[in-house]
């Protein structure tokens, strides 16, 4: 299923790239880069996850997925 530019909030990209930048990341080191509460950033993870561009291991830390990736390149 492929998204476009239109489809995928803003929202979403930005924290995308900042996890294409960082690696794989839990939320709290996210939140604070993007000034955002950990509460928001943990439910943007979690709607990208459901998605399929992101996964979370078990001990919480988020890493982007192939799909993930190629999405962010096509946007960007």
């Amino acid at each position: 299923w492929l998204v476009t530019d239109d489809q995928l909030p803003q929202k979403a990209r930005i924290l995308m790239a900042l996890l294409l930048e960082m690696g794989p990341s839990r939320a709290e080191r996210l939140a604070p880069e993007l000034g955002w509460t950990v509460g928001r950033c943990g439910r943007e993870l979690v709607a990208l996850e459901a998605r399929g561009y992101v996964t979370r291991g078990d001990d919480g830390v988020r890493t982007l997925t192939n799909e993930g990736a190629a999405l962010l390149a096509s946007l960007f």
